[in-house]
């Protein structure tokens, strides 16, 4: 039995919205407009998608991640230079906003909490903002269960870079060998994982991801019962939020 484990958050944790274009952004939107922006709502929301897309692009050669503050300057470079004052308050109105579309899992927190009487437990991400991270995890009241937080836009690389992975295993003082990895994307989180020497669990229920098959798990709570020696993971049913 591992003495570590190690989550994903955004999918894992927490369900969220993948999809930036069918959320509502009016207060990110008011703010450009009260700078001089005259553009419309979809101008504004399909730029700011294009110059998301740019930088996941570009971070790709290398696995460099990049931060809110790079990409709200190359939005504002293009529809509103004058609001450059404003790009920390546009920020957090505009994490605010996409933070709507997150859901909790309801049980979660309890069922952290007893892994964390077991285990050692800490958190890799992805994100460009890593108090949006943090924010949640205070919000859902788990934050003092992990003993390492490392985001990639304070560490500078994204997963799958197996960097980031052995960052989290250096501050935690646990060889790869002693820690499990539990995340929800086949080449973030599963290639990555593995690829920094560590056993992965990935959520993957509908069956869609080439892992092996003693690897796949069906929702987060089925991380207990693969710890348990012997215990196949069972399917469970649609999750409930709150």
């Amino acid at each position: 039995m591992p003495s570590t484990l190690l989550f994903d958050f955004f999918g894992t944790l927490v369900n969220y919205q993948a999809d930036r274009l069918s959320l509502k952004y009016a207060r990110s939107f008011d703010l450009l407009q009260s700078r001089g922006y005259a553009g419309s709502y979809d101008e504004f929301n399909t730029t700011w998608d294009q110059c998301f897309e740019a930088r996941i692009l570009s971070s790709n050669d290398g696995l460099r991640e990049f931060t809110m503050e790079e990409v709200t300057r190359d939005l504002f470079s293009q529809l509103c230079p004058a609001a450059m004052g404003d790009l920390h308050d546009f920020i957090e109105i505009y994490l605010a906003e996409w933070s709507e579309g997150v859901r909790y899992i309801a049980g979660l927190p309890e069922f952290l909490t007893g892994l964390a009487s077991k285990h050692k437990i800490g958190l890799i991400s992805n994100t460009h903002h890593a108090t949006l991270v943090e924010g949640h995890l205070e919000r859902m009241g788990v934050r003092e269960l992990f003993e390492v937080v490392v985001t990639s836009d304070r560490y500078g690389y994204r997963k799958p870079h197996p960097d980031i992975f052995h960052r989290a295993l250096l501050e935690l003082r646990v060889s790869p060998s002693d820690a499990m990895y539990i995340g929800d994307i086949f080449n973030d989180d599963y290639t990555g994982a593995r690829g920094a020497g560590m056993r992965c669990l990935l959520i993957d229920p509908e069956k869609r991801a080439a892992c092996a098959p003693e690897d796949r798990i069906y929702s987060i709570f089925d991380v207990k019962r693969k710890l348990e020696e012997g215990t196949e993971p069972v399917e469970s049913p649609e999750l409930a939020v709150f």
